[in-house]
């Protein structure tokens, strides 16, 4: 009687067992949106940051922008011009809105060409530790970058039948995508304005996945690059406004 109770508690727990597994090989829309969000949560997504030197394109602290306004101002007739600073002065004020950096008016020392050092106004910028944590230069003039997410899949755009390549159950995907994990401190406003949103948004990967059939689960295979580069994206903006 023992044995036979033992057996049949056996029973249900190896039926619960079982029906609880999950079986990965099985061609759903989970299991291939769980394999490539793995793959896509590597993608790191940065955003422009004021903050490097005009002149040298080196990460400075604190980092002050000149006011373009101020009639001692002394203009330039290269790409570090007036309006080029006024783009970054009115993006830093989006990012203060979002309290991601605070901006502080005041008086500073500047080196003018053939002059030396002259007082002349701008404002000092100093950044939350969200920001501050991932700072790091770009090759653009006045502009750090610093992570805010990383990606997942928003949608499928095209899926092949499921083929038979170099004898691996084979399905090529194409993707579009979404900001993942996003940091607390980053608004919708500053994912709009810092280009985030339209770069993520029309971007589309491909992806060809197989099926392994020892470990039964999906692989990727080969993927295309997300091809997302936000801070360009906003460069080229501040640019084309301002010139």
């Amino acid at each position: 009687m023992f044995y036979r109770s033992l057996l049949s508690l056996l029973s249900i727990v190896s039926l619960i067992f079982v029906s609880g597994c999950i079986d990965n090989s099985k061609l759903t829309t989970e299991n291939l949106k769980n394999v490539i969000n793995h793959d896509l949560v590597k993608n790191q997504i940065y955003i422009a940051i004021p903050g490097q030197s005009l002149e040298s394109g080196t990460m400075v602290k604190p980092f002050v922008i000149f006011d373009p306004n101020y009639e001692n101002e002394s203009n330039t007739s290269s790409i570090y011009d007036n309006m080029y600073k006024q783009g970054l002065i009115d993006y830093a004020f989006v990012l203060e809105k979002s309290k991601l950096l605070n901006l502080s008016r005041g008086v500073f020392k500047k080196k003018v060409e053939f002059v030396g050092s002259v007082d002349t106004k701008g404002y000092s910028l100093t950044y939350i530790n969200d920001i501050n944590r991932t700072l790091s230069p770009t090759k653009y003039p006045g502009i750090l970058k610093a992570m805010i997410g990383n990606l997942e899949v928003r949608d499928f755009v095209k899926t092949t039948n499921p083929y038979m390549k170099d004898g691996l159950k084979t399905i090529d995907i194409e993707v579009n995508v979404k900001l993942a994990n996003k940091l607390d401190s980053i608004s919708e406003e500053v994912v709009i304005d810092s280009y985030a949103y339209e770069e993520i948004s029309r971007a589309v990967i491909s992806y060809k996945l197989y099926l392994d059939e020892t470990e039964r689960r999906w692989k990727i295979k080969s993927s295309t690059s997300a091809k997302i580069d936000i801070v360009k994206r906003f460069y080229r903006s501040i640019c084309s406004q301002h010139f």
